[in-house]
Formats: structure tokens, sequence, C-alpha cells
């Protein structure tokens, strides 16, 4: 990637960083906070509660996804999968990951290629308008993410940018995702294959 996209890619790395002691802090004091008072309304605390953790796991999520990736040793599929359930966990979309596509597999991935699997994560966890599962599965030397659920939506601009069709002067707030991904692909001269109907979204990366 180009010079600039590092530079923003180390911002956000400190930016995640930075945040996430604070916002965790106040799941902490919370906790504390009703230790010593048990009589605060535990509705009010519990939901302080799972929206500081919330953040928490959205900053630890997006550090991986956006920040810069410094080194390719160690990286656990076991890991990544606690931090995309971790994502998810409170929203629509459940997460189908096998543990036969965990580190017991012997499956290896750099860091790099971890990245634009979780970019895909996003964009597929973002097609399942109306929730539904996003399962994870290594199979044939790749990584498949597929979305089912009722109701799913890809852009027609978005499933451009992935394939490497876009207009890079067209990127705004809903294509940016899609175009950071695709240069992620590029970057690993990998192709993002894409198959989509009314209920059913798969990308498939060869790795």
């Amino acid at each position: 990637m180009n010079e600039q996209t590092t530079l923003a890619e180390m911002l956000c790395t400190k930016f995640c960083h930075d945040i996430i002691g604070p916002v965790g802090a106040v799941s902490n004091g919370i906790e504390f906070l009703f230790e010593e008072l048990p009589e605060l309304n535990s509705q009010a605390a519990e939901l302080i509660d799972n929206s500081s953790k919330e953040s928490v796991s959205r900053l630890q999520f997006y550090r991986q996804a956006y920040g810069q990736n410094t080194s390719d040793s160690g990286i656990s599929i076991t890991e990544t999968k606690n931090l995309t359930e971790s994502f998810l966990l409170h929203g629509k979309v459940k997460l189908d990951w096998p543990i036969e596509f965990t580190d017991i597999s012997g499956i290896s991935i750099t860091s790099l290629e971890r990245k634009l699997l979780l970019n895909i994560i996003i964009i597929a966890a973002g097609s399942l308008i109306k929730g539904g599962t996003l399962r994870v599965e290594f199979t044939n030397g790749s990584f498949i993410v597929t979305s089912e659920g009722e109701s799913i939506k890809l852009d027609p601009a978005i499933r451009d940018f992935l394939e490497g069709k876009g207009d890079v002067s067209n990127v705004d707030a809903r294509t940016v995702q899609a175009y950071y991904t695709s240069l992620t692909s590029k970057e690993l001269g990998k192709k993002i294959s894409i198959e989509f109907d009314d209920t059913k979204l798969k990308f498939e990366v060869k790795i």
C-alpha cells in the first residue's frame, strides 16, 4: 500500500490502543460501583457494562482489521475466531466458525491475509439486514465467508470495488469499506470471488 495508507493504518492502531483502556475502565468502574452500592439500578448498570464491553470488542476487532500489521509470526486462527465472536456477540448476526477451522487444523495465514479476512467479515455481516448466520471455513486452499439470512443486500457499487471494477472517484462513506478491502486484496495479489442471491452471499479467497 502507499505511504498515505500506511500512515492511516498506524494512526488507526494508535487510536484504538489509546481508546480501549478508558472504555474498558468504564465496565470495571460499573462493577466496582455495583459491589459498593448494590441499590444502584441493576438494569442501567448492566446496560452501561454491556455497552462498554461491546465497544472494547469492536475496537479490538477494528485494530486488527484496519491497523498496521507488523509481523507474520504467531498468527492464530483461534484468536481470530474469538475476536470475531466478540465483535458479533451483541448483534443479530450469529457466527458459525467450526472448531476444525481453528489452530488444531494446522491452518496457517499471514497477518495481511487475516486483515483481508476480517474486512470481508465486516462486509458479510453488514449484508445481513435482518440478521442471520455468518460462516467461516478454510477448505481447498481458500478461506470462505458465507452470509445466510432472510434478507441480504449487496450494493452493486460495493461489489464493483471488491471485484476491482470500482471508480476511485466515487468512494464515499458507503463504499469506503469495500475500497479498503480491495486495496488489501490487491496488495496480496488475491482475487475475491463472489456468489450472491437473495438468501446467501459467499466470498472466497485463495490463500
